[in-house]
């Protein structure tokens, strides 16, 4: 009993000032987890509950044990009134988090393309996200008042977490979210400092803002070492003297890597930075075929390939695997050769199985008349009158044609089937009378 007073006496006595204490830590893998995510507990703290995930999300970045301790009821003591606070801030046993108000209105001015770069740039200087407020009556919003997360721009998609959004606790695309978008936002909150209670007259890195050279590589069998440029506030660190750079991984094959920023002297804590290393794709490869026509003779036609890429001599099965359609019979088929490893996508190489060429070509009282093909394909029957430079032709799948307009001709006759037309007979003249 002793015990369990003393333990109870404790969490009441974190309780204060700001402090919450958690004994269970509840583990995400990363930003994007759905138990990151909050829905409001009531119709009128959505910007608390925007506000509060934002700072769960940075805890995350800090890797505060506490960061699940992190709620709209823990931070409704320290930061609302008679709505959110402009400017508080709420503790745990390690860190500090400081969260500021900023007014965004386009009545100033900008531009709407302004506006959305300098929001990009925001959520790269925050990753962990902006909590962005649509108000009635600014930027030409007249549809209640609503807040939002908003976390992350990629590939040309805005994304956040609607505190409203009862059936998906989750990251979403912002088209999807209740009345907030990036055209009508008209102010925000986002964490404006970090304070490491463990570590007091050290700036802690996760107040810092990085980038990388380069975040985004296609795989080339080299290793790959972006280099990173890290500002706190106006001041560009220096590598060796401020921080260290740890790299993860073999940064050679295809796959997702991590760089880890870590403080040292006048700094500490650490940021981790991510980049790609993509999967060639096998669509810019050259690929050359052994042949691109056949001779139908009711065999499976299946062309070799020589696949190159940037003159390098791809292997089967270890860079690409290769598939064939049914190609028995007179067509146009393609061979569709598939990325692996570290090669996406697909490329198709047309190839076709032809039939044979006509023979004995005649005619008789008017009459056109050849011998029969194998592999059951129709004909193409080309005629000219003699001083015509163009061809006319007439399709059918019978073995004679009768020409019935009067004139001096020159006649030939190919078979064709599924797009896949074979040479013409040889030329004969005649004389339609």
């Amino acid at each position: 009993m002793k015990r369990q007073l003393i333990a109870v006496g404790l969490a009441i006595l974190l309780g204060l000032g700001g402090f919450t204490f958690i004994p269970e830590i509840v583990n995400a893998t990363n930003l994007g987890d759905s138990n990151v995510f909050l829905t409001q507990q009531t119709s009128v703290t959505c910007t608390l509950a925007s506000a509060t995930m934002a700072v769960r999300r940075k805890a995350l970045l800090a890797e505060d044990p506490q960061w699940s301790s992190i709620t709209e009821e823990s931070m409704r003591k320290i930061g609302w009134g008679a709505g959110l606070s402009h400017k508080f801030t709420y503790r745990t046993s390690r860190y500090a988090y400081t969260i500021t108000h900023k007014n965004f209105d386009m009545n100033s001015g900008m531009t709407m393309a302004q506006k959305k770069e300098k929001v990009i740039s925001l959520l790269n200087q925050h990753p962990e996200g902006l909590a962005i407020y649509a108000r009635d009556g600014y930027n030409g919003f007249h549809q209640g008042n609503h807040c939002i997360l908003l976390t992350r721009y990629d590939d040309g998609v805005f994304y956040c977490g609607d505190p409203a959004s009862k059936k998906t606790k989750k990251e979403m695309p912002i088209k999807y979210a209740r009345k907030v978008t990036i055209q009508n936002f008209a102010s925000y909150w986002y964490v404006s400092h970090v304070e490491d209670l463990k570590n007091k007259g050290k700036t802690n890195l996760i107040n810092a803002y990085a980038t990388l050279n380069d975040d985004s590589y296609i795989y080339d069998g080299t290793e790959k070492r972006p280099t990173a440029t890290i500002m706190y506030k106006d001041k560009i660190l220096t590598e060796g003297q401020d921080y260290t750079l740890e790299y993860e991984g073999d940064r050679i094959k295809a796959g997702n890597y991590k760089i880890i920023i870590h403080g040292i002297n006048n700094y500490c804590g650490k940021i981790t930075k991510s980049f790609k290393i993509k999967n060639r794709d096998i669509n810019n490869a050259d690929v050359t075929l052994s042949s691109t026509k056949f001779k139908y003779d009711g065999n499976l036609q299946t062309p070799g390939a020589l696949v190159r890429y940037d003159r390098e001599i791809l292997h089967i099965g270890a860079n690409y695997n290769v598939e064939y359609e049914d190609s028995v019979d007179i067509g146009k088929y393609a061979v569709t050769i598939y990325g692996t490893n570290d090669y996406d996508g697909e490329k198709k190489i047309v190839y076709y199985v032809l039939p044979d060429k006509v023979s004995n070509l005649s005619i008789s009282n008017n009459t056109v008349s050849f011998s029969k093909v194998a592999g059951s394909p129709a004909y193409e029957i080309a005629y000219k009158k003699s001083g015509e430079d163009n061809w006319q032709t007439k399709k059918t799948d019978d073995l004679s044609y009768t020409l019935t307009v009067p004139g001096d001709y020159q006649i030939k006759v190919r078979a064709y089937k599924n797009d896949a037309y074979g040479s013409y007979s040889k030329t004969i003249t005649a004389h339609i009378a």
